[in-house]
């Protein structure tokens, strides 16, 4: 072998290790944090605020808590549930400061998180961004906690492109129940090429799939045993050894990439099902429409579709999964593949998804049991209690409809190594 043989060999040796190494991270095995707070803060209109909010109770740091996420044109939204009293913005943005710090901005506006307001928003807990149109479906529970106003629960559509609200549907006390609903999760379904229906999952008193027609705004709701949990609980520990027993039923939901399905399940239990759309669209019978799908390995909270399979966070395992679109059939065991090489604190508590335009999976950790059981601490800057994690997955999200994305796909990763397999056969024959 010539010395330019060796030389050219060894370029597509070192060639074929990054190709191989990005194999690894597009699978997940590697991913970043993107932000981390110990405690949150607010991008506020005068300088005086935040000190003045702090006095009379209405920023209080230790009620502060990001859990929902969605990601847009490179922007950051996120949500901060009005549990307790104290919270000052329950839908943001985040941004960053002149010195490189990570604040919340209040979206769209100040005024739109007035408590007590019933055209503003009392308490969002997730939201959807449909990449396509750039519009931002919005969930409102309609009561803040600490508030003393209780609004009926709303959607509100929102065009991110021009700034504007496109709808605005409250919804009626029989659908929703003003004051008891918690209107926790939502997904998008398309219908001949456009966004038609909207699947919100109610963990409230009453557990529900709640469904809004945008054709039509109108609004109704499913009830089945399977949005509650099989056993009455589940008990979840943290890192700190706290315990916490939960009920929550129904919470994660998830669109497939086909709008045949929508998944769901209860928080407190393992068990994934799901129900043809086709039944949820015509009012059909849910009771014989059902299907069981298969047994988690962890509880979970949020969950989502790409265009190849199902991503889950997995509560007792501090991880996150993913769940072949072969494996989501029906009665079988599902098929869990780890992100990560193993457990991490920092995964403690994966809350909610979300996949941008550009293949990569966002989703927030946020430690909930500490939260729930007053022990986390928001004292020490050098221990974050939130996170937002990214990695690039080479997915698409469910509601990816661009006809050109063939067009900007790599080759598969297969393909590449062999043909440098073949390359390197090549130089040395030659």
């Amino acid at each position: 072998m010539t010395l330019h043989q060796l030389l050219v060999y060894i370029f597509l040796l070192q060639l074929s290790c990054l190709l191989i190494s990005a194999k690894v991270f597009k699978l997940g095995k590697e991913a970043s944090v993107v932000y981390k707070w110990t405690k949150l803060d607010f991008n506020w209109t005068h300088t005086d605020d935040k000190q003045d909010s702090i006095r009379n109770g209405t920023f209080i740091v230790a009620n502060n808590l990001i859990t929902g996420i969605k990601v847009y044109s490179r922007r950051i939204f996120v949500t901060v549930p009005r549990w307790r009293p104290g919270v000052p913005s329950t839908l943001n943005e985040v941004m960053n400061t002149s010195d490189d710090r990570a604040i919340l901005n209040p979206f769209p506006t100040w005024g739109m998180q007035k408590i007590g307001d019933c055209d503003a928003f009392q308490y969002v807990q997730s939201m959807e961004i449909d990449p396509n149109t750039g519009y931002m479906w919005i969930i409102d529970t309609g009561s803040a906690r600490g508030g003393t106003t209780q609004c009926n629960a709303k959607i509100v559509i929102y065009d991110l492109k021009s700034d504007y609200i496109v709808r605005n549907h409250s919804f009626p006390e029989n659908i929703v129940s003003k004051g008891t609903n918690f209107l926790n999760d939502i997904v998008i379904d398309y219908v001949n090429g456009k966004p038609r229906f909207a699947y919100i999952s109610d963990t409230g008193q009453v557990p529900k799939i709640v469904v809004y027609d945008y054709e039509s705004d109108e609004s109704y709701f499913f009830n089945h045993k399977s949005m509650y949990p099989e056993n009455g609980y589940m008990t979840i520990s943290s890192k700190n050894d706290e315990q916490m027993n939960f009920t929550t039923p129904i919470d994660g939901i998830a669109m497939s990439p086909d709008f045949q399905y929508v998944y769901f399940c209860a928080l407190a239990d393992q068990n994934l099902y799901r129900i043809p759309t086709e039944v949820l669209r015509g009012r059909g019978n849910f009771s014989q429409s059902y299907q069981h799908v298969g047994r988690k390995s962890s509880p979970s909270d949020g969950m989502v579709f790409s265009q190849k399979g199902l991503y889950v966070g997995a509560l007792t395992n501090d991880m996150v999964y993913k769940q072949s679109l072969e494996s989501l059939q029906g009665e079988s065991n599902l098929t869990e593949t780890p992100l990560f090489a193993q457990p991490m604190e920092s995964l403690e508590w994966v809350d909610t998804f979300s996949i941008d335009e550009d293949g990569n999976l966002w989703f927030v950790a946020n430690s909930l049991v500490r939260f729930f059981t007053n022990t986390m601490s928001f004292k020490y800057t050098d221990h974050a209690n939130m996170r937002i994690w990214k990695v690039n997955i080479g997915e698409n999200g469910y509601l990816w409809r661009d006809t050109n994305m063939a067009s900007r796909q790599q080759l598969p990763y297969p393909i590449l190594i062999l043909i440098m397999v073949l390359l390197i056969k090549f130089v040395i024959a030659l």
